[in-house]
């Protein structure tokens, strides 16, 4: 399957930012399998606050509008997310969504556990990835895995070694995706989820 992730323009106020995802939508939506509405990127200005109940749904409803029976997906933030949660899962159930994606890179980069104050003062502004986004990416998915509005969870944060990757399975999500981990670990690294998985059939 091939998924397309649309966001809003780097300049776009988020009052506007429905017509951006619309035109996003109707661009990509014939070339791929589903697509991600994406309010979580730390690095366009205010995207996270369209995680609001009110904003994402114009955003679907928008979006809607274009891509006819595509499946979508809403990618959401593990910064301050447990005050988005039930508006998020209010807009997926009542557009009959496909799921959500948890989660992605860290805004707040003291709020990984992985890292010391002194590692913290080190890093350059913008969104956290890698293993020090596990910790806080690990909750969100399992928040979201917990409530029956939400029938499709993603988990993706993080997934360094292949313990990592069945922790989100355990807690409940239905796939996890890996970016980091290639890295790491090369190709392989599928081979070597699969396997595990394969032993605890």
């Amino acid at each position: 399957k091939v998924g397309g992730n649309i966001g809003k323009n780097f300049s776009t106020p988020i009052e506007r930012a429905a017509e951006d995802y619309r035109k996003a939508a109707m661009m990509l939506y014939p070339h791929v399998d589903y697509l991600v509405i994406n309010v979580s990127s730390p690095n366009t200005p205010r995207l996270r606050e369209m995680q609001n109940e009110s904003f994402l749904d114009a955003i679907v409803k928008s979006v809607r509008m274009e891509t006819r029976d595509t499946p979508l997906f809403i990618k959401v933030a593990p910064d301050q997310w447990d005050q988005y949660l039930n508006g998020v899962l209010n807009v997926v159930a009542k557009n009959q969504l496909q799921g959500v994606i948890c989660g992605n890179t860290l805004s707040n980069h003291a709020s990984s556990r992985d890292l010391n104050e002194y590692d913290i003062i080190k890093l350059p502004q913008g969104g956290l990835s890698g293993g020090p986004a596990f910790s806080s990416n690990l909750p969100l998915a399992e928040a979201y895995t917990g409530d029956p509005r939400s029938s499709f969870v993603i988990g993706v944060g993080g997934i360094t070694t292949v313990d990592r990757g069945m922790e989100y399975l355990k807690r409940g999500v239905n796939l996890i995706q890996i970016y980091t981990g290639f890295i790491y670990n090369g190709a392989g690294f599928i081979k070597d989820i699969l396997f595990k998985i394969g032993e605890l059939k």
